[in-house]
């Protein structure tokens, strides 16, 4: 049956929390009952649009919470997944509230940036189109996005060029 596959342990509570931070949805009540499914339920689905689907399904793994590792998560997921994942491990007592409201607000103000520097940059700086260009690209990413987005175009081409074959 239906009810046996949804999990409302604490589900008054996520309505609770949504009310107290203002931020009240339908898509994260629905997500919070069916997480602990391995598939989504055949009627969602089979009734659910691809955006609500991906969300559904979209399940972020942050086994200790630090400012880089938020960054590395807010950079690649949207948000709204990132503020499913603290809204669902602080009502299940894996975070503590200063820890969530911490994060919570560090999510709200994120804004997506872009990395300075592409691969056509490479390419102009004596990079080969290939395997390495793409390592490269990414201990570049890995690298600007640990140090807080905060390194510019220039600082990102003398990180690369140590790698230059």
């Amino acid at each position: 049956s239906l009810e046996s596959k949804l999990n409302f342990k604490n589900f008054i509570n996520l309505c609770y929390l949504e009310s107290d931070i203002n931020d009240k949805s339908f898509e994260r009540r629905i997500k919070f009952l069916v997480r602990s499914q391995k598939s989504i339920p055949s009627f969602l689905s089979k009734n659910a649009d691809n955006k609500f689907k991906k969300r559904l399904n979209t399940k972020i793994l942050i086994e200790n919470y630090s400012d880089t590792k938020l960054n590395h998560i807010l950079y690649n997921y949207e948000k709204v997944y990132v503020i499913d994942k603290l809204i669902f491990d602080f009502l299940d007592k894996l975070i503590s509230s200063d820890i969530f409201e911490y994060y919570y607000k560090k999510v709200i103000n994120f804004q997506k940036m872009i990395l300075p520097i592409n691969g056509n940059d490479l390419l102009k700086i004596g990079f080969i189109a290939g395997r390495h260009l793409g390592k490269t690209m990414k201990n570049l990413e890995n690298w600007w996005i640990n140090n807080n987005f905060e390194p510019n175009k220039n600082d990102c081409i003398e990180f690369v060029r140590k790698f230059l074959p």
